[in-house]
């Protein structure tokens, strides 16, 4: 049998990888696409008071509120925070009128428009966790209480002496506040890790550094092995 000439046999191969190549390009779209649609199942839309603010004793429409999207979990853990799912769900809220006034960039709470919550703190706090208290030292500007906010997810920043020196460590990463003051946070951790973290915190200096919500932390919400060597040891 004859066989076939080597200029037929490449462009038999360039097909094959052609075809393959779209194959290829296909699959990862729809996953990709079916990855997207998951994620935004899960995503709700906060509301913002838009530059300038608004003034108590108005109605608020929708169209004049700034959007911020995040997950569904955030959202609940912001309290009393308003968040929707879709435009329509604000239908509700078009024709009250607010009980006092909303700063520029705050997000829209339902005490804004004199609704009080019937759900207690405490029974805001995950199965299995408890809140550790923080005291701050030195205390949080207005500024820095923007940022850390309850919800907000924070590092916890201590500093630790060989009494030699001293050197400031990330104690704990990615903990949720729960309440504050511009002195005390309330964090949210597992029992065992309250423990721990008030032991290293107690008479020392803490910061906190507010962190994105969606950043990749390697061990969120457990204590620094670094800091470890510290426990038992006073500030």
């Amino acid at each position: 049998m004859a066989e076939q000439a080597p200029g037929v046999k490449n462009k038999k191969l360039l097909l094959v990888s052609l075809v393959l190549g779209v194959l290829v390009v296909l699959i990862y779209n729809v996953h990709i696409n079916r990855v997207r649609k998951a994620g935004e199942g899960n995503r709700v839309m906060l509301l913002k008071a838009p530059p300038g603010g608004l003034k108590a004793g108005r109605s608020v429409s929708l169209k004049e509120l700034d959007k911020v999207w995040v997950s569904e979990d955030i959202a609940k853990a912001l309290g009393s925070v308003i968040w929707i799912r879709k435009p329509e769900d604000f239908d509700s809220y078009k024709d009250w009128k607010l009980s006092q006034s909303v700063e520029e960039n705050q997000l829209l709470r339902h005490d804004h428009y004199g609704i009080v919550e019937t759900v207690s703190p405490t029974q805001r706090i995950a199965e299995g966790m408890e809140v550790c208290p923080l005291t701050i030292d030195p205390p949080l500007s207005k500024d820095e209480m923007e940022y850390i906010h309850p919800g907000a997810r924070v590092s916890v920043i201590g500093e630790f002496g060989d009494g030699r020196s001293t050197k400031h460590y990330r104690i704990i990463e990615g903990v949720r506040v729960r309440t504050r003051t511009n002195r005390v946070i309330w964090v949210e951790v597992a029992p065992d890790v309250a423990l721990m973290l008030a032991d290293l915190t107690a008479g020392r200096t803490v910061r906190v550094h507010p962190i994105r919500p969606d950043a990749d932390i390697e061990n969120p919400g457990r204590i620094n092995e670094e800091v470890k060597k510290f426990i038992g040891r006073p500030g």
